[in-house]
Order: structure tokens, then C-alpha cells, then sequence
């Protein structure tokens, strides 16, 4: 039986990984995913070392690749290793089906689509963590937050990746006007506010959910949200 070089790289990496499952920044090292080059995986791994073999449901908003059919799926395999007991799934605008393995389900679609992402939430468990690496778009990040966010398991956390990109023109940011609430960094900063809701004595212009915000924490390029 022949095997192809891609299936034999995919074996030695998964052979590997299998003895450093607890390590991120290993595991993340092994997969080649750009995570790393971000200096995100510190941050994930503060995070979620201590939920590693409690979770059970991890979305991932971006599959990676582009439209090149052979790449893709670093970071879902990654997850897949370090949350051992977790279902792994994927959402891509480019169709990357064909890159799904055990434990890992890759759904193709548009994050700005409500109707796709409400029958996708439909057929999956409870998610425990959502991690949008998805469009970077602005408001796509905002939309697919206040949709996704509630659906997300109490205890549950919620990562935002790329946020640089609120000072990026193209992507609906505004290097001028840091007030800007339709940039990501200025819809989260008012989103803190939600921490100390008990206090409030007006709760309009606040989304349904604020009551469930635990923490808002920033980090260079990312944000993570917990819900209560």
C-alpha cells in the first residue's frame, strides 16, 4: 500500500503530538499554525490548560488556507490533540470539508450568514469555546459575536483573534477615530461596562446577553470574553 506524502506527514504528526498533548506552544509548533507567530498560544494556554480534559465542544471561525484545498486545518488538529475528550468544529468560507478526521467536523459557510450559523448551533453540542479567527471584518466580528456568544456554555470562553484590524481601513477600522463603535476594540471596550451590570440603574443600548459577561480581558491582537 502506497501512502501519499500528506498522509505521512499528517501520521508523524499526530504520532508526535500524542506525547505532548499538554503542551500548546509544542502542539502549535507541530501543526504549524500561525498562532504562534501571533504570541497568542500563552494566552490560550492561561486560559485553557485547566478546562483541557473538561471540554467537550471547541468552534474554530476560520479553517486556514485560503482556497488552496491541501492547506488548512492547522489549528483544528492542534485542538483536537490538546482538548482530548472534545468534538473539533470548524467553520470556513471555502469549502474544507474534505480536510474533516475523527473528531473533527468542518462546516462550509459564511460567518455573516445568521440563518447558516443558527442551524449549525442546531447540530452541535453546547460550545464550551469559540474562537473567531474568521474575516477580521469589523462587523463581522461583532454580528458573529452577538449571535454566537449566547449559545456559548455558562463558564465558557470566547477568543477574538487579528483585532489589530480595527485600525485597518479595509477591514472596517479607523486609525483616526479610536471612539469608532463600529470597529471591534470600541464595540468590546463598551462591552465592559457589562462586568458591573448589577450596578446599573439604565440598561438600554446594551445587548440581551450583558448580564452574562464575565470578564473582558485585551491582549495585543486578541480578546477574550468569558460568560458567566
Amino acid at each position: 500500500m502506497i501512502i501519499s506524502i500528506p498522509k505521512l506527514k499528517l501520521f508523524v504528526k499526530a504520532v508526535l503530538s500524542y506525547f505532548v498533548s499538554g503542551n500548546l506552544r509544542t502542539l502549535a509548533y507541530i501543526f504549524k499554525t500561525d498562532k504562534l507567530g501571533h504570541n497568542y498560544i500563552p494566552v490560550y494556554q492561561r486560559y485553557l490548560n485547566e478546562k483541557r480534559k473538561k471540554v467537550r465542544c471547541v468552534i474554530e471561525i476560520g479553517v486556514g488556507g485560503y482556497n488552496n484545498k491541501l492547506h488548512g486545518a492547522n489549528s483544528l488538529r492542534m485542538w483536537k490533540r490538546y482538548f482530548k475528550n472534545s468534538l473539533i468544529y470548524g467553520i470556513d468560507i471555502e469549502d474544507k470539508t474534505h480536510l474533516e478526521e475523527r473528531r473533527i467536523k468542518i462546516f462550509h459557510g459564511n460567518q455573516t450568514d445568521q440563518y447558516f450559523l443558527k442551524k449549525m448551533i442546531q447540530k452541535i453540542p453546547v460550545p464550551e469555546i469559540i474562537i473567531d479567527d474568521g474575516s477580521h471584518v469589523c462587523s463581522d466580528i461583532i454580528s458573529t459575536f452577538n449571535l454566537l456568544f449566547p449559545t456559548l456554555n455558562k463558564g465558557g470562553l470566547y477568543f477574538i483573534e487579528d483585532t489589530q484590524t480595527s485600525y485597518w481601513k479595509d477591514f472596517g477600522g479607523d486609525p483616526n477615530n479610536l471612539d469608532n463603535p463600529l470597529t471591534t476594540m470600541s464595540f468590546f471596550k463598551k462591552i465592559t461596562d457589562c462586568v458591573n451590570h448589577s450596578e446599573f440603574s439604565n440598561k438600554t443600548n446594551l445587548p440581551s446577553f450583558y448580564n452574562s459577561i464575565g470578564h473582558v480581558n485585551f491582549y495585543p491582537k486578541l480578546i477574550v470574553i468569558s460568560k458567566v
